[in-house]
């Protein structure tokens, strides 16, 4: 489950970053996943960027949100791999 997370929020962060993709869809995506993950605040954010999609601020900080998401994920993939 963790590196569908990792794999998922990695694509997202580059479909966000391209400026061939449309941030409406990819915002819309992310809301849905991270509402299944229980990540209200995350979802929140890509909520108010659907509605915003050109609001640059609101995507840095939804990206650096997701990348904080890949690195406890990884975090938590790695403690898996010691025990």
């Amino acid at each position: 489950m963790s590196q569908a997370v990792i794999d998922s929020m990695t694509l997202s962060m580059h479909d966000l970053t391209d400026d061939s993709k449309e941030v409406k869809e990819v915002a819309h995506r992310l809301k849905g996943a991270t509402g299944a993950l229980e990540l209200t605040e995350v979802s929140n954010l890509c909520q108010q960027l659907e509605s915003n999609p050109e609001d640059e601020q609101l995507k840095q900080v939804l990206l650096a949100d997701i990348k904080e998401i890949i690195k406890d994920a990884s975090l938590y993939l790695k403690q898996l791999g010691n025990n």
